[in-house]
């Protein structure tokens, strides 16, 4: 089990021949992590949308989940791809691609060897290369009538909702981990209803693919914290519960409750083998055998890691990639687990990569301010760089009151100022837009608060010593 440290959040992307992690910036992973893309500082709080076909699509979404702005890169050359030169590419599937406006808001869907046009100005979703067009949303997004698009962007069916039951997309900004899924010629997502009683009752439902027909619902009065759907098997959290549902039939097989009588976040997925629990807050992993029925494993996480509750972990040939939060402090990490450790009777063993030296000091002023000098020394820049920006952000989470988490440790002396000197890199990259890059990286932590940042972290020094 192994464990790279990052400044920002971490989310994992499984090319055609690499593994790639998304922390701001891009890298790619094998045995160690190596800087792969640099994305412009406007550019650091994307999502990426696809990465396949040699292109990788990465750009911003609205608050209320319509598309905006888009940036793409050629993954051949690295190199930022203009909008004449995605006139003709494609996304998602190999006939269908989107059109944009010169500002990234989509247009619509084309099918390049059909000429079938789907125009949108709602809310779009491909699943499994189905098209899935929520139409008629109100002021609260709730959604009221869905359209559905086979392949070649011909017109299937449409399904009117009533007026007591709607996809609400607070689902997909609250809990990122309720979407819905096409598997088995169904069409299972979360749904939220007012029943004969007047009771609001969440739900996981299933319409047929084919004619928009319901198929089967399963329903309780607790809202629905993730969804998860692979094979015969629905694995769904409701509440505190996770509850196991066959997925043709929707009847319940088995249900759990892995962190007992307690409000932390958790979500649940399966593969072909195992059934994760993954709880917030510094609770272990906790596996189980694919119905639920046996716990296999309990990986238990250092006191200085939490797991993320608001993205599933990607699996790829055998091995496990978890997202990761910094108890301590600001940063993030990626864990990688190999799923022969969870077969084995042997204790697990967490590495850490290994990071450059790192020396940070506490400087008094006589006239009572006090700054933070950073030393980070070590001769690969791109790590170097990276754990400088994890140092800066721990000194700002230990010692301000940007966040509260050290209360005993702030120091009501800091006057905002750090010097931070990279050490033992080659002269010849010791650039400015390296020391750009890096006060970049940390100011991007703050995107929705600069003013809090600013007032915080006045002056980021960057200077070069042997």
């Amino acid at each position: 089990m192994r464990v790279f440290p990052f400044s920002g959040l971490v989310s994992t992307i499984i090319g055609s021949d690499a593994v790639f992690i998304q922390a701001d910036n891009f890298y790619k992973l094998s045995e160690q992590v190596s800087e792969w893309l640099y994305l412009e500082p406007s550019e650091v709080r994307c999502r990426t949308i696809s990465l396949q076909d040699s292109i990788l699509v990465h750009g911003y979404k609205y608050p209320k989940f319509r598309l905006c702005q888009r940036f793409f890169y050629d993954l051949n050359t690295l190199k930022q791809m203009s909008w004449s030169d995605i006139v003709n590419t494609t996304y998602r599937t190999k006939d269908i691609r989107l059109s944009f406006e010169q500002d990234g808001t989509v247009l619509g869907l084309y099918n390049n060897r059909s000429g079938s046009v789907v125009k949108t100005d709602e809310v779009l979703r491909l699943i499994n290369g189905i098209t899935v067009l929520y139409r008629d949303l109100d002021d609260d997004e709730y959604v009221k009538r869905m359209e559905f698009y086979d392949h070649n962007l011909d017109f299937l069916w449409t399904r009117e909702l009533t007026d007591q039951s709607y996809v609400d997309f607070s689902y997909y900004d609250e809990e990122p981990c309720c979407q819905a899924y096409i598997a088995n010629d169904l069409l299972i997502f979360p749904i939220i209803y007012e029943d004969s009683q007047g009771l609001i009752q969440n739900a996981v439902k299933a319409l047929s693919v084919k004619n928009g027909e319901d198929v089967w619902e399963f329903s309780q009065a607790k809202k629905c914290k993730s969804l998860w759907v692979e094979s015969d098997q629905v694995t769904v959290v409701l509440g505190k519960t996770v509850y196991l549902l066959d997925a043709q039939t929707g009847a319940l097989e088995h249900q759990l409750d892995p962190i007992g009588d307690t409000d932390i976040p958790l979500i649940a997925q399966h593969d072909d083998e195992f059934l994760y629990c993954i709880p917030q807050r510094g609770l272990p992993l906790r596996v189980y055998n694919r119905s639920g029925t046996e716990l296999i494993k309990v990986v238990d996480m250092p006191t200085s890691l939490g797991l993320r509750t608001d993205q599933f972990m990607v699996t790829q040939d055998d091995v496990l990639y978890l997202s990761v939060y910094s108890t301590t402090g600001l940063s993030f990490a990626l864990m990688v687990l190999d799923k022969a450790e969870l077969r084995s009777s042997n204790p697990m063993v967490l590495e850490f990569e290994e990071k450059p030296d790192i020396d940070i000091q506490c400087v008094k002023h006589i006239d009572d301010e006090d700054h933070y000098d950073i030393v980070v020394r070590g001769d690969d820049l791109a790590k170097v760089r990276r754990y400088s920006e994890i140092a800066v952000l721990d000194v700002l989470s230990r010692y301000t009151r940007l966040y509260y988490d050290y209360p005993e440790e702030y120091n009501e002396d800091f006057n905002g100022d750090i010097n931070l000197t990279l050490a033992g890199i080659q002269p010849e990259q010791r650039t400015e837009e390296t020391a750009d890059r890096i006060r970049n990286q940390v100011f991007s932590h703050f995107m929705e608060n600069k003013g809090m940042a600013r007032r915080t972290l006045r002056t980021l020094n960057i200077n070069w010593i042997d």
